[in-house]
């Protein structure tokens, strides 16, 4: 502050006279400062607290859950809505990079990171487990006297990338 006779006191449109000139957690809006000083002389100050777009950063991720219990071919795709680039993106830890792509996640929870040269987001992604597959193989009936010629026998069952609920039985 300079002219006028100290101490001043300060109000925050027409609120509570204070002896501090600071002002912490204003919202955005319009806002005059009343300013006293010890003589009784007063001024005026008038400002406006805006969102400055360019700096704002807004965004949302989507997920792709593993196909198969166990497998490793989960997604996650961070995206934005509102935001100035270059935009880097990160997972848990990982490094910043150009891509908001992330491939091959397993089941469990991710964190993550969008951020350009202003703002930092962060976005909490859960990957869900499917459920076991399970089999009942066939029972295969062969007469007695078919291992006494020499006949052997396995039943063997192959699964790839099936994700069906209950009991599969052939």
């Amino acid at each position: 502050m300079t002219g006028g006779t100290a101490p001043y006191t300060f109000r925050l449109n027409g609120g509570t006279s204070t002896s501090s000139p600071t002002f912490d957690d204003l919202a955005i809006g319009s806002y005059v400062i009343n300013i006293r000083d010890d003589n009784g002389c007063t001024g005026t100050y008038s400002f406006a607290i805006s969102r400055d777009m360019l700096r704002t950063l807004t965004t949302s991720a989507t997920s792709t859950d593993p196909t198969c219990f166990g497998l490793t071919n989960g997604s996650i795709l961070a995206q934005v809505s509102q935001g100035t680039t270059p935009l880097q993106f990160a997972l848990n830890t990982g490094a910043f990079g150009a891509s908001p792509d992330f491939q091959n996640l397993g089941a469990g929870s991710y964190k993550v990171y969008i951020r350009n040269a202003w703002c930092l987001d962060s976005q909490f992604v859960t990957l869900t487990q499917p459920r076991h597959c399970s089999c009942l193989l066939p029972r295969i009936r062969i007469p007695a006297t078919a291992w006494t010629a020499g006949w052997s026998c396995s039943r063997r069952a192959v699964w790839r990338h099936i994700a069906l609920p209950g009991t599969v039985m052939w």
